[in-house]
């Protein structure tokens, strides 16, 4: 995923465990407990640049247009809602 580039697939999902360089589990949809700490509940969070996540929505790349993408949102301080349905939004 690019958030950079318009037309880029969006993230499905979270990474929850890396088996292997090629084999990993992958959370698409629903609650996801004790993967994340210190999270505020209520609070969206964001596909950052770097295809982590952030509480903070991310600024426009300087000279271009910024995709965002929203995650999830934080259900508990280590509980986040996960779905990657949620619109991507241009911002720019």
């Amino acid at each position: 995923m690019d958030p950079t580039v318009a037309g880029t697939d969006q993230a499905v999902g979270i990474v929850t465990k890396k088996y292997d360089a090629t084999t990993c589990r992958v959370q698409l949809w629903g609650p996801m407990p004790d993967v994340y700490g210190s999270l505020v509940p209520g609070q969206r969070y964001w596909v950052d640049v770097d295809s982590t996540l952030t509480p903070v929505r991310p600024s426009p790349a300087p000279g271009g247009v910024l995709y965002l993408q929203m995650m999830g949102v934080a259900l508990d301080d280590d509980e986040l809602l996960v779905d990657p349905h949620m619109p991507m939004v241009m911002r720019g």
